[in-house]
């Protein structure tokens, strides 16, 4: 069953409506017990990531499902694909909790120190330069400035 409400939304320059109808799915609607919405599961949190530091805001009620499927520990939804690609794999036998312990020692090798990413970018970049001019040289044989060419 879906609940329907309306929303506001600021008419710019006419190009919208007023009123927008919009449907909730009955998941996403609040719980009613004995006659009233349970508002607790229904307020918005702010958590981070244990891996990443991303923050999201999410219900309580997501929340607390996350925690439950990756032992107490709150996972954004990339890094919760991660450790489900990792517990799935079956090279090694990992459990849940070794799985999110392997990411997460895996995001703290790139979140310890940004400088450090920054250097290694730019490291990562020169490479690539420095093997692109090499492999210009033979071809700048095959496109060379004319003589009649200008420049300015």
């Amino acid at each position: 069953m879906l609940r329907q409400g309306y929303l506001r939304l600021k008419n710019l320059k006419g190009l919208l409506p007023k009123q927008v109808l919009f449907t909730i799915p009955k998941p996403l609607q609040a719980k009613k017990i004995s006659g009233r919405e349970k508002e607790d599961d229904m307020e918005i949190e702010s958590v981070q990531c244990e891996c990443c530091g991303l923050k999201e805001d999410c219900t309580q009620e997501y929340i607390s499902e996350v925690k439950a499927k990756f032992d107490g520990k709150w996972l954004c939804g990339l890094c919760s694909e991660a450790v489900r690609d990792e517990f799935s794999r079956g090279k090694k036998q990992f459990g849940m909790e070794e799985a999110v312990r392997a990411h997460m020692s895996f995001c703290g090798k790139f979140n310890s120190n940004p400088a450090v990413r920054v250097a290694d970018g730019m490291k990562q970049m020169l490479r690539r330069r420095s093997g692109d001019l090499s492999s210009s040289k033979s071809s700048s044989k095959k496109y060379s400035r004319s003589a009649s060419t200008k420049l300015y």
